[in-house]
């Protein structure tokens, strides 16, 4: 049987401070952490974030048919709440859950740039780093570009899928859901089983596995509406599609949902929406992202070029349950 426990190996692989740190977040996590479990081997991490037995896990830790999983030494059973299909995220609840420990808080910010996180796999706690972030990404299973961090874990392992990332404090700042190949500081590339791509470094105290994982807001997001009395994240919808702008930088709008956000906030087919928020928007797939982040009921303002004169719009943003489209009522 596998059991949760540090991983020497891996805390040899650093050195002072920042080993006590890893040790001590992961001994807390421990209490938090159930490793999902398929015909006996190790599927995949699900995380405390409700003191009635409410976990959270990336649906590439999920085992096909019954869900089980075990937490230092005891078993237990677990049933599908909800799901997020944009997110790729799981709300589990166990069936037989008691503890007085206190569910894992996702960090109030996101981390800044070059902060040390700790990475929470089934080989163990690994030392890693948040490299970049606002970058965007396409996943796989939806089509869809969102936003995501670059997070570089030193490892060995290949089995990364649905890993937790937490911060020194112990609080949640991402889960990986993709893993791709760096291309910098003349890295290796060498291809995994998982599908997944390591990059072996010609430098440091061992191999760094560039990663993925949606930001700290939307993560947020996500578990709060998992939270929910009705147990369903909600995420923004404007009501339009759009394509890069031929010859200059920009999304310009194809097509707008009658009645939609964008349509009574006074967007038309043909505009090229150049900034978000004031943030520059250069690509359509840029764009996405940007609006991934936006709340449901918020106001956004949308900088546009329509036929050569610049407007700034002011717009209410929509809410998707799912994906079914759900607009919010007027104000």
């Amino acid at each position: 049987m596998w059991a949760l426990k540090v991983s020497l190996i891996a805390l040899a692989a650093m050195g002072g401070e920042q080993d006590k740190t890893l040790d001590g977040v992961w001994q807390k996590a421990q209490a938090l952490a159930v490793m999902l479990q398929e015909n006996g081997q190790a599927k995949g991490f699900a995380m405390l974030v409700d003191q009635r037995g409410y976990f959270v896990a990336h649906q590439s830790a999920l085992p096909k048919g019954i869900i089980t999983g075990t937490s230092q030494g005891k078993f237990f059973d677990f049933r599908v709440i909800s799901s997020d299909p944009r997110s790729q995220l799981v709300l589990l609840g166990a069936s037989n859950w008691s503890s007085d420990a206190k569910p894992l808080r996702i960090a109030a910010s996101n981390p800044k740039k070059g902060s040390r996180l700790i990475a929470v796999t089934l080989e163990g706690p690994f030392s890693a780093e948040l490299a970049a972030d606002d970058l965007t990404g396409l996943q796989n299973q939806t089509g869809r570009y969102v936003p995501f961090n670059e997070i570089r874990i030193e490892t060995p392992s290949r089995r990364l899928g649905g890993a937790w990332i937490l911060n020194n404090d112990g609080e949640i700042v991402g889960i990986i859901g993709a893993a791709l190949q760096s291309t910098t500081n003349n890295s290796q590339r060498a291809p995994s089983n998982s599908g997944m791509m390591q990059a072996k470094a010609d430098y440091g105290p061992g191999d760094l596995l560039v990663t993925y994982s949606l930001p700290v807001d939307v993560l947020t997001r996500v578990v709060d509406g998992f939270l929910s009395a009705k147990h369903q994240p909600t995420h923004p919808e404007l009501g339009i599609e759009f394509v890069d702008a031929k010859g200059t930088s920009g999304a310009m709008v194809r097509s707008i949902v009658v009645g939609g956000a964008a349509h009574q906030g006074g967007v038309q087919m043909g505009d090229i929406i150049t900034a978000v928020n004031g943030k520059p928007t250069a690509r359509a797939t840029q764009l996405a992202a940007q609006l991934f982040r936006l709340e449901p009921g918020s106001k956004v303002k949308l900088s546009v070029n329509r036929n050569g004169e610049a407007k700034e719009l002011t717009v209410k943003v929509g809410e998707v349950v799912g994906l079914k489209l759900a607009r919010l009522p007027q104000s």
